[in-house]
């Protein structure tokens, strides 16, 4: 997370767009987050395009994004719910999710995106590096897309939604590895690291 800030900051981090079944791929990581969130007694639901939907775009950033986003959830709404709604329109793929959390202090949002903040709203006490949000953040507007997230406050939970470009005419079908599949196997992977603090992620076949 350091390295990428440095890169973003420093307008180095490469955009790595890949032609890809953006359904597939959103369903692989929506089945193995379900099987995390039972583990958390999280009542886990996800709306997905229709597929096959083959689409050019940033697919880690992508990745990224609902990951992170899903480990705070998740990490601060056990025992309520999550959802995650995923849609593509007017040449961007909107991502929207909500939980049913704690939620954060309308005096905390304005620092949720600083580097080094972080606080549990619940204890009040520091919680992990505090640079999650902030490289994601740059990750989404170095691509071109935008964050936003938003909370009524305490015990009110909390809504974040994203928005990446995507080329519909560059995407061309191609028959390869599932990419969500590296993600999932590979145990040093984004999926492993994000979810570590959650609970053990699911292997897939």
């Amino acid at each position: 997370n350091f390295t990428e800030m440095i890169r973003l900051e420093n307008g180095t981090s490469p955009r790595n767009k890949k032609s890809a079944d953006i359904a597939a791929l959103l369903e692989r990581l929506c089945s193995a987050l379900y099987m995390t969130a039972l583990d958390r007694e999280i009542r886990f639901s996800f709306t997905l395009p229709e597929g096959p939907l083959y689409l050019l775009c940033d697919t880690d950033r992508l990745i990224y994004g609902i990951l992170l986003l899903a480990s705070n959830a998740f990490r601060f709404a056990k025992g309520g719910e999550v959802s995650l709604k995923v849609s593509c329109s007017d040449e961007k793929i909107h991502v929207l999710l909500t939980d049913t959390g704690c939620g954060i202090p309308a005096e905390n949002l304005p620092k949720i995106y600083d580097a080094g903040y972080s606080m549990d709203p619940v204890t009040n006490t520091p919680v992990g590096a505090g640079i999650g949000l902030t490289v994601l953040r740059q990750m989404i507007r170095s691509a071109g897309g935008t964050l936003l997230i938003t909370s009524g406050g305490p015990d009110c939970g909390t809504q974040a939604v994203f928005e990446l470009p995507y080329d519909a005419e560059g995407a061309i079908p191609l028959f390869r590895m599932d990419p969500m599949q590296e993600h999932i196997a590979d145990r040093f992977s984004l999926f492993h690291i994000l979810m570590s603090d959650v609970s053990e992620p699911p292997e897939i076949d």
